[in-house]
């Protein structure tokens, strides 16, 4: 008897939990004004020396974030040798490879990898979709999830700024790729850093110049 109350008490209390939880969240169109473009009318071209490790291949060069019309931008990073490994391009909805090393190309996995960590990054699924507001930051932050490549990607924006400080790619207990933004300046990320738990992939961006 004692057994199938405490059962109960602990059902009761979960159920608690799971609906104050999602209570937490209200639907919710993001634009512009509410959080702030990695790359606005102001900074139509973004440059950051990189470094990427990927497992075992390491590359370091310079990644370029380019707005080419007002629906479309380029990825493109180019290794200090000159050679351009991948150019993805982002049109409304669509992330796609328009071009990779040979190497690259032939490995979708790590292809949809870098469109993953890139789009989560550079925040290409903040304006296409409605999110999820949470209605009480946490330490001055503004929450959004967004459903993100069949699970979600959460960003915390300053609520002051309107500028991305984290952001994590995974769900609230268990975070598959978190993201740190960090020294800005006029609007725009000196540093960011990417990292994967439990997986040897990061990604270490520092600003060299807005154009």
């Amino acid at each position: 008897m004692k057994g199938k109350l405490r059962y109960t008490l602990i059902c009761i209390v979960l159920l608690i939990f799971i609906s104050g939880c999602s209570r937490k969240y209200v639907a919710y169109p993001v634009h512009a004004s509410d959080v702030k473009p990695m790359a606005g009318s102001g900074e139509p071209a973004l440059k950051y020396r990189a470094s990427i490790d990927i497992f075992k291949k390491h590359f370091s060069g310079i990644l370029l974030y380019k707005k080419t019309d007002s629906l479309s931008s380029h990825i493109v990073f180019v290794t200090e040798l000159g050679m351009k490994i991948f150019d993805f391009e982002i049109k409304a909805d669509s992330f796609r490879l328009i071009s990779a090393f040979p190497g690259f190309d032939s490995k979708p996995h790590l292809i949809e990898m870098l469109k993953k960590d890139l789009g989560l990054i550079f925040q290409t699924s903040m304006y296409s979709q409605d999110a999820e507001k949470r209605k009480k930051g946490i330490k001055a932050n503004v929450i959004y999830r967004i459903p993100y490549q069949k699970t979600y990607a959460y960003y915390f924006i300053d609520a002051e700024s309107k500028q991305p400080v984290r952001a994590y790619e995974g769900n609230w207990f268990r975070n598959k790729v978190k993201v740190r933004y960090e020294n800005y300046s006029n609007g725009v990320a000196g540093g960011i850093i990417l990292k994967h738990i439990g997986l040897p992939v990061r990604m270490n961006l520092t600003l060299i110049q807005s154009q």
